[in-house]
């Protein structure tokens, strides 16, 4: 591992954060090894990376997510395109 935060964001394409289209369920996680990752969320699914006090990749673990009412393709561009 040991790739710097703005390595992965880079990888990943975007800070961490929220990027779904949908309304989610968390996978059942929790404590504070879950609390201390960041995370990035996607519909596809959870990237959840854990850095060392030198900020580099320590672990990282990939999540499936529950989507509920998933936007088709067209309401996803629309959103994008600023259309509602």
């Amino acid at each position: 591992m040991g790739m710097s935060k703005s390595q992965v964001e880079v990888v990943l394409g975007a800070p961490p954060g929220d990027y779904t289209t949908g309304s989610y369920n968390e996978p059942p996680m929790g404590g504070v090894f879950y609390a201390l990752s960041t995370k990035w969320i996607y519909d596809d699914g959870m990237i959840l990376v854990w850095f060392d006090e030198n900020d580099r990749v320590n672990e990282a673990a990939f999540c499936e997510i529950n989507t509920y009412n998933r936007p088709t393709i067209l309401d996803r561009i629309c959103k994008k395109l600023g259309i509602k």
